[in-house]
């Protein structure tokens, strides 16, 4: 012992003791089963990609059917309640919401993202004079990154692909929100286990019939090598089918020990067709999964497109992109997605319904036959206009991270992160506006130009008599034109019409001006 020691003795009491029992520690076995609990890895599973879920058939047809029946559904504009039926009070954007394509690309492609990627995003493309919405454009969520803004987490950082933009032009749609709160996740995101479960059953099946399953198997009691075994094979394929063959020396056949029902194959990958319809809630039925048990009940097709639009549909995809489309419209007019080709009955019971509340004063017979398309004013029947020339974004430059912040004139605060001509901003630190006018951009389209006819001005000329001109008669020119010669025959041509001309006056009985005539000079 040192010195130093025993100067720290001496300055720093020693630490008291405590005596504890040796049922107070943890047991041996419970101090190793807490080691490999910390050492295991939080996801011994591998999460599949989208690309890999959309290759099993299951899932396959459940993000289809999502998709494709949103796709094919018409919306509707209500003002203050009540269906708008004329065609041009009906905002232009809510019958085609991107001017390239149709408007069931538009809610498929959104349906598609949020069932595959559990968030979607709408790029608004063009703004009319009073700032409100002229066309949307869906991004892939993959092409999004979001970044968390210190200076106002109410606004984070929206990049698409190199391009900063604004948060006023970016809509974010979301299936269920993240950990983070800046993105959103779905049915393939959240299921991570249940979807690599399905995912590499399916590989096990493709491996387990792509691998050169024998169909029989041999087995002998003498010892061969391996060109013993070539012969016998040889032996065994050198008569046709269905004639006898004679096995000797311990020779015994028999069925091929691997088979898919006994390693069940087959119910496992009908299993994960039943997962995957509660994954996304679709009614088992449409994904053709038929739960085995006494308590199903008898369904038809009306009641299976009922519960599949009420439990998934709905709330999951249409509700959302109704009140995220709506919110984009002016104050008094709300979208909403036509359900009656959906969930549309049999012709019986339509008929039958029609009868009933014709009968009870609730509609009248002009109601049936426009529900059913004979008169003009269901959506579904109606043509599409077009998207308005200005609603073209044209082309969408990408800009880089460079691009300079909007500051204030007054105070050099910062406004915006980026904004694109025309904007305006009000500083909350001088209240000072901040604006840029729309800068004038040359277009490819050609220019139409109006001009109003303004009426000829009507000159009065007194009438004059007209004079009187001899010119003597001349004689026509005589071309002689050789048919042997094409070439003399165009240079006589020529020679004619170069031929001086003179005006004769023609006249009639009463010595009146009818008319003028050229003729050749002589």
């Amino acid at each position: 012992m040192t010195w130093l020691d025993t100067i720290g003795r001496l300055l720093i009491p020693p630490a008291f003791m405590q005596e504890r029992e040796i049922s107070d520690f943890p047991t041996f076995d419970a101090q190793l089963a807490a080691i490999r609990r910390s050492q295991a890895q939080a996801r011994p599973w591998r999460a599949a990609s989208v690309g890999e879920a959309l290759g099993v058939p299951a899932i396959l047809s459940a993000v289809s059917l999502i998709s494709g029946v949103a796709g094919s559904l018409s919306m509707e504009a209500f003002r203050a309640g009540s269906l708008v039926t004329d065609p041009n009070q009906i905002p232009r954007m809510l019958l085609r919401p991107n001017p390239r394509t149709t408007a069931g690309v538009f809610w498929r492609d959104t349906a598609y993202y949020l069932a595959t990627r559990g968030e979607a995003w709408w790029w608004i493309a063009v703004r009319d004079t009073d700032g409100a919405p002229m066309s949307l454009f869906p991004v892939p969520p993959w092409e999004i990154t979001v970044e968390q803004n210190d200076a106002d987490r109410l606004s984070p950082t929206i990049r698409w692909l190199n391009r900063i933009m604004p948060n006023t032009d970016m809509r974010h749609l979301t299936y269920l929100p993240d950990s983070s709160g800046l993105r959103g996740v779905g049915p393939l995101q959240l299921a991570g286990a249940a979807v690599s479960v399905t995912v590499e059953a399916s590989n096990w099946a493709a491996n387990f019939y792509s691998g050169n399953l024998p169909s029989m198997v041999g087995s002998t009691d003498q010892d061969l090598d391996e060109n013993d075994l070539k012969a016998l094979d040889a032996q065994w394929v050198e008569k046709p089918g269905n004639l006898p063959r004679w096995m000797t020396n311990g020779m015994t056949l028999a069925a091929s020990p691997f088979d898919a029902v006994k390693a069940q194959l087959t119910e496992s990958r009908q299993f994960q067709v039943g997962e995957t319809a509660r994954m996304f809630l679709v009614p088992g039925s449409l994904l053709e999964y038929q739960m085995s048990g006494s308590s199903l009940t008898y369904q038809n097709q009306a009641d299976i497109w009922n519960d599949f639009q009420r439990r998934c549909l709905s709330p999951k995809y249409l509700e959302p992109m109704e009140q995220e489309f709506s919110d984009l419209l002016p104050r008094t007019v709300a979208g909403r997605f036509n359900l009656e080709q959906l969930l549309r009955a049999d012709v019986k019971t339509r008929f039958e319904t029609y009868q009933t509340g014709i009968d009870a004063g609730i509609f009248g017979p002009e109601y049936a036959q426009q529900k059913e398309g004979i008169v003009a004013g269901n959506v579904d029947f109606a043509p599409v206009p077009f998207a308005p020339p200005q609603a073209d974004p044209g082309a969408i430059p990408m800009q880089t991270r460079s691009q300079e912040p909007i500051r204030c004139t007054k105070c050099n605060a910062r406004v915006a992160d980026f904004a694109t001509p025309p904007y305006r901003f009000t500083c909350r630190k001088c209240h000072a506006v901040t604006a840029a006018a729309e800068p004038l951009q040359m277009r490819s389209e050609p220019m139409t130009l109006h001009v109003e006819a303004t009426p000829a001005p009507i000159v009065n000329i007194a009438a004059a008599e007209a004079p009187i001109v001899n010119v003597p008669e001349q004689p026509a020119p005589i071309v002689n034109v050789h048919t042997d010669s094409f070439v003399a025959a165009i240079a006589d041509l020529k020679d004619m019409l170069a031929a001086p001309k003179t005006r004769r006056v023609i006249r009639d009985e009463n010595g009146r001006i009818v008319g003028v005539e050229e003729v050749a000079a002589a």
